[in-house]
């Protein structure tokens, strides 16, 4: 893949191999465009922790986290991983179908189990 053609819509195979592609993370101060990272989640991506500042300037903060493509919004609030630490985050949730909108995901137990489990086996059960 040149560096000019980003693909908008992976194949099977780009996914399983972490294909780039475009994707927006909400924020408050207005929509930041990023390159993210395709993961073996669907519904979920690998992206920059991004920011704008107290003059509306956006940035990369250093870090990475999984973002929820249906909404924009990360799925790991605290933030602060690494891209080891996103990608295997991003791979401990899969189960539910991330691929729902974000209220279905915020109300379902399910999904909630499955965060709380991932949290569990990556950062307590684990020398991660």
């Amino acid at each position: 893949m040149s560096a000019s053609t980003v693909p908008t819509e992976p194949t099977l195979a780009e996914v399983a191999s972490g294909a780039l592609v475009t994707a927006t993370v909400a924020n408050g101060k207005g929509d930041i465009p990023v390159v993210a990272e395709t993961t073996t989640t669907p519904g979920l991506l690998v992206a920059p922790t991004v920011r704008r500042d107290e003059h509306g300037d956006a940035g990369f903060v250093g870090d990475f986290n999984v973002l929820h493509t249906a909404s924009g919004k990360f799925v790991w609030s605290n933030g602060h991983l690494s891209l080891q630490h996103a990608r295997a985050i991003a791979a401990a949730l899969a189960g539910p179908d991330w691929t729902r909108d974000q209220h279905h995901l915020t109300t379902t137990p399910e999904v909630k189990a499955r965060v709380l489990a991932a949290y569990t086996a990556l950062f307590i059960d684990t020398d991660f």
